[in-house]
C-alpha cells in the first residue's frame, strides 16, 4: 500500500490548520516551477479567515505529523488554485494557493475574492 506524508498547513493570522497531504503541496511547486515562478515560499490563503501567510515548502518536514493512505481519504483530499495578484502599489505580482477541499468548485474559490481584498488591502487579484 501506498502512503503520502500528512501536512499540517497553520494560518499565521488565525491559527486555524489544513491538513494537507505532502504529494499535494509537490503537485502545487511541480506547477510553479513549471510556470517558472519561485516555489520557495508559498504564499496561502486560509479558507477560515481568508489571509494570505507564508508557508516554507521547504521546511514542510517540520509540519509533518503523520501519513495518509493513498488514495487519499476525503478528509484530506484537497484541491488547490493558484491565483495570481498584484500589488496596488506596483510591487512585483504574487502567487497565491488556495487549498480546499477536493471537489470544491472554481467558482466558490472565485466567490471569496472580495473578501480577500478586504483581508489583503495590497492585493489586486488579476487573474485565476
Amino acid at each position: 500500500m501506498e502512503v503520502a506524508l500528512l501536512v499540517e498547513v497553520h494560518c499565521l493570522a488565525c491559527n486555524k490548520s489544513t491538513r494537507v497531504s505532502e504529494t499535494i503541496l509537490l503537485e502545487i511547486a511541480q506547477y510553479l516551477q513549471r510556470e517558472s515562478m519561485d516555489v520557495g515560499l508559498l504564499r496561502m490563503v486560509c479558507r477560515a479567515c481568508k489571509s494570505s501567510f507564508p508557508f516554507d515548502l521547504a521546511c514542510r518536514w517540520e509540519k509533518v505529523i503523520g501519513i495518509t493512505d493513498m488514495p487519499l481519504d476525503e478528509k484530506v483530499n484537497r484541491a488547490w488554485s493558484v491565483i495570481s495578484a498584484e500589488c496596488t502599489n506596483s510591487c512585483p505580482s504574487t502567487t497565491l494557493i488556495a487549498i480546499r477541499p477536493f471537489g470544491t468548485a472554481i467558482a466558490s474559490v472565485e466567490a471569496e475574492f472580495p473578501m480577500w481584498r478586504k483581508r489583503i488591502s495590497w492585493m489586486r487579484i488579476i487573474s485565476l
